[in-house]
C-alpha cells in the first residue's frame, strides 16, 4: 500500500467499503479490509507530514493510527465470526484458511493462526502460502530450526518468490547461522539489485555482526561490519526516494514505519562507528552529529520515535561532555606548557631575562673638549674610536673609556660621564630575575606540571592567584559508550 498516492488508498478504500455493503457477509472483503486498515494504520503517519507544524503532528498521527486499528479489529472480529458461523464450509478451503491465518497472524495471535496453517496444509501439504505460513509461525516462536526447514521447503515450491528467501534469510540470522544468511541476501540481491527487503535485511545482518564484534573489542572488524551496514541501508533509503516509474525502480515502496526503523538504525550504526574510535578532543564527532541527524528523521507516531528521542538526548550529552579538561589532549597540553614556561623560568634566573633599553653614546666635539682640558690633545687620535659609538649601558661606556686610558698608560683619572649622551640605538640586556620570584614560579609550575599528569581526575586547581575550575559538565565521567539502545 505504501506505493501509492493518498487518492489511490482512499479510492480502494471505498471499493472495499462498497463491496461490504453490498455482501456484508463476504468473508474475502472482510479479511481484505481488516489488512487494509492495519496497512493503513501503518502509514498514516506520512498523510499529513508535510502539511502539519510539529507540534499537532504527533496528536494528529496517534488520532488517524487509532482509527485505522479500531476499523482493523472492528473487520478482524467481523471475519472471525463469519468463519466461526460457518468453520465446516471453510475449513475445506486452503486459500481461506491461509488468509484468515495470516490476519490471525498479524493480530500476533500466534497459535490460532498455527492450527489454520496445519489445516491448510492438510488438505494440500504442497500449499506454499501454508508452508510458508507455518515458518513465519515457527520463527516467531523461536523455533528457528522448523523455521528454516519450512521456508526451504517453500522456496522448492516457489522459487520466484524473493519473500520466501528473506525469510529463511532471517531465520538463519536468528539462529547464528551468520554465513547462510549473508549468502540468501545476496542471492537474492544478485538477482534483483533493487530489492528492498534482502538490502535491509543485509543491513542489519552486518549491524548485528558489528555488535558482536565490538563486544570482543574488536573494533577494526567492527568499524568494518558498521561501514558496510550504513552502505546498505542508505541505499535502501536513496531507491525509497527515487521515482517508481523509472526504469529499475525498487521492489517495493517501504511503509513510513520501515523508513523510521532504517532511519533508527543508520542513527545507532553512526553512534557505534564513533565508539569505535579514539574517545578524546581530537576524535572525530561528525558520526554522532551523523546521528543525530538520523535519529531526528524518525517521525512521530512510528515505533521506534520515542527511542529516538531519548537517543538525541544521550547524543547531547554525549558532545557536551567532551571537554577540553576531560580530553588526554587537554592534559598533554596543560603539561607542555608548564614545562616550557619552567625552561624560561630558569633561563631568566641564571641568565637573566630579555629588556629593551637605549643606549649612550659620547659626542665626538665633547670628548675632545674633555681631552683639551685635561691637557691630552695629543690623543686625540688614540680617542677617535670611543666617539659616536653607542654602548648598550653607562658601566659598558666606563669599561671601554678605562680600557682605553689603561693602554695608553694614562695615569690621570679621566670622568665621561658629565659628556655622555643617550643613544638612537636600542640594546637587548639581561636582566636577572629576584629570587623570591624564581621560587615561587618555578613551584607553581611544578605543581601544573604534575596536575596535568592528573586533570581528568581533578575538580580545581589554584596556585597563587591563577585558579582553575571545571564546570558541571566538565565533571562529567567519560564513557565509551554513548548509550544508544538498539
Amino acid at each position: 500500500m505504501a506505493k501509492y498516492s493518498d487518492k489511490e488508498i482512499l479510492k480502494a478504500e471505498q471499493l472495499l467499503l462498497n463491496a461490504i455493503t453490498i455482501k456484508p457477509d463476504y468473508l474475502d472483503v472482510q479479511i481484505a479490509l481488516a489488512k487494509f486498515y492495519l496497512q493503513k494504520k501503518d502509514i498514516s503517519c506520512c498523510l499529513k507530514n508535510d502539511r502539519q507544524n510539529a507540534a499537532n503532528l504527533e496528536r494528529i498521527v496517534a488520532r488517524e493510527k487509532s482509527q485505522s486499528f479500531n476499523k482493523a479489529v472492528s473487520y478482524f472480529n467481523l471475519a472471525r465470526k463469519t468463519f466461526r458461523d460457518n468453520e465446516l464450509l471453510y475449513k475445506k478451503n486452503k486459500f481461506i484458511l491461509s488468509d484468515m491465518a495470516d490476519l490471525y497472524l498479524k493480530f500476533e495471535d500466534i497459535n490460532e493462526a498455527d492450527k489454520l496453517y496445519k489445516t491448510a496444509s492438510g488438505i494440500d501439504g504442497d500449499f506454499v502460502s501454508a508452508v510458508l505460513g507455518a515458518g513465519i509461525v515457527a520463527s516467531k516462536n523461536n523455533n528457528y530450526k522448523d523455521a528454516i526447514t519450512a521456508f526451504k521447503k517453500a522456496m522448492i515450491l516457489d522459487t520466484q518468490d524473493y519473500f520466501i528467501k528473506t525469510n529463511l534469510a532471517d531465520a538463519y540470522t536468528k539462529n547464528g547461522d551468520t554465513d547462510e544468511a549473508e549468502k540468501c541476501y545476496t542471492d537474492v540481491i544478485n538477482i534483483d539489485p533493487y530489492n528492498m527487503d534482502a538490502l535491509t535485511g543485509l543491513g542489519e545482518l552486518y549491524k548485528n555482526l558489528g555488535d558482536l564484534a565490538l563486544e570482543k573489542d574488536n573494533k577494526s572488524d567492527a568499524d568494518d561490519y558498521y561501514e558496510s551496514a550504513k552502505k546498505k541501508l542508505m541505499e535502501v533509503l536513496l531507491m525509497q526516494k527515487s521515482n517508481l516509474s523509472s526504469a529499475t525502480p525498487p521492489s517495493r515502496k517501504l511503509a513510513h514505519n520501515e523508513i523510521s526503523a532504517i532511519n533508527y538504525s543508520l542513527g545507532y550504526i553512526e553512534s557505534k562507528l564513533y565508539e569505535t574510535k579514539k574517545n578524546d578532543l581530537f576524535s572525530d564527532k561528525r558520526p554522532l552529529n551523523k546521528a543525530k541527524e538520523y535519529f531526528l528523521s524518525v517521525k512521530p507516531g512510528t515505533d521506534t520515535y520515542n527511542k529516538a528521542q531519548s537517543s538525541i538526548n544521550k547524543i547531547i550529552k554525549a558532545l557536551n561532555q567532551y571537554s577540553f579538561f576531560n580530553s588526554k589532549a587537554g592534559s598533554v597540553a596543560i603539561i607542555i606548557a608548564s614545562l616550557l614556561i619552567l625552561s624560561l623560568i630558569q633561563v631568566a634566573f641564571f641568565y637573566g631575562k630579555p629588556r629593551e633599553v637605549y643606549g649612550v653614546t659620547i659626542p665626538q666635539k665633547e670628548l675632545f673638549s674633555l681631552l683639551h682640558t685635561e691637557g691630552l690633545d695629543s690623543l686625540k687620535q688614540q680617542f677617535i674610536n670611543l666617539s659616536g659609538r653607542s654602548f648598550s649601558s653607562v658601566e659598558k661606556m666606563l669599561e671601554a673609556f678605562k680600557a682605553k686610558t689603561d693602554k695608553l698608560k694614562i695615569e690621570k683619572a679621566i670622568d665621561p660621564q658629565g659628556i655622555m649622551l643617550i643613544s638612537d640605538k636600542k640594546f637587548i640586556r639581561w636582566d636577572p630575575i629576584g629570587e623570591v620570584t624564581y621560587v615561587s614560579m618555578t613551584l607553581g609550575l611544578l605543581v601544573f606540571t604534575i596536575a596535568g599528569f592528573f586533570m581528568r581526575q581533578l575538580s580545581k586547581l589554584k596556585v597563587g592567584g591563577v585558579e582553575l575550575e571545571k564546570t558541571s559538565s566538565d565533571q562529567l565521567s567519560i564513557s565509551q559508550s554513548v548509550g544508544v539502545r538498539k
